[in-house]
């Protein structure tokens, strides 16, 4: 787990019935979307509000017990802060916890973009409020899919975007690669992760049809949710 910066905003919230999965416990979409929420908090309350427009390039979950997951109505603490800075991007980490015991810990780096949705310089305020954010890198780390490689050993299954599926940017929201992720994880019969990463190559801002496309692992699987050979998300699922 990194350690904080100078500035740590701290948050709790309960864990609603529309977070948890049939075990009552809480599903990766849904801590996905406290991520996000707790950042807006974060910003805001620097004074920044949004704080520009981010879009995010990769998100890590790592869940130290897998048998002690968050449950329905209980409260949960979770503490932000920049993990570190780079020309275009910073890292937002977010850890998750219920009475500080298996507490979960999570990375995302986010990139700041213009109007046109290139990548642009840090605004100046997060460094202001991060004075102690550390130089960090953001390399691609997960398989990239070779679709001539296709095989019997890979499961392809049609997924279907919906409405609601869409943010206030007209993008499919980032949490939705989680959803995708757990349709594998049940097709697979994969056990619980202890650790599971996302990244982002580009944004699906239509209604098309996508394909989840998965390959196993000796301790998991590898996803990619595509359109068309062109791939939105690659995953990686570790039991």
């Amino acid at each position: 787990m990194l350690e904080p910066t100078q500035r740590v905003f701290k948050s709790s919230r309960r864990v609603r019935v529309g977070d948890c999965d049939s075990n009552g416990l809480i599903r990766i979409d849904a801590l996905a979307r406290y991520l996000q929420d707790i950042g807006y908090d974060d910003t805001d309350d620097i004074g920044v509000g949004d704080g520009g427009l981010w879009v995010a390039r990769s998100i890590e979950m790592e869940f130290p017990e897998v048998n002690h997951l968050p449950k329905r109505n209980e409260i949960i603490s979770l503490e932000t802060y920049c993990g570190g800075v780079g020309r275009a991007f910073a890292q937002r980490v977010v850890n998750v916890n219920i009475e500080s015991k298996f507490p979960i810990s999570t990375s995302t780096i986010w990139v700041c973009i213009d109007e046109q949705g290139k990548p642009i310089a840090i605004p100046s305020w997060l460094t202001e409020a991060y004075v102690d954010a550390r130089k960090v890198k953001a390399t691609r780390t997960l398989d990239i899919l070779d679709f001539d490689l296709l095989n019997e050993d890979y499961l392809v299954l049609d997924w279907q975007l919906r409405a609601t599926d869409f943010d206030i940017n007209n993008h499919v929201n980032n949490a939705i690669a989680f959803n995708a992720l757990y349709e594998v994880a049940e097709a697979r019969g994969a056990q619980a992760p202890s650790k599971v990463t996302i990244e982002y190559h580009e944004p699906i801002d239509s209604h098309r049809e996508m394909q989840l496309i998965s390959l196993p692992t000796p301790n998991g699987f590898n996803a990619w949710l595509v359109s068309d050979k062109n791939i939105a998300s690659a995953m990686r699922w570790i039991s």
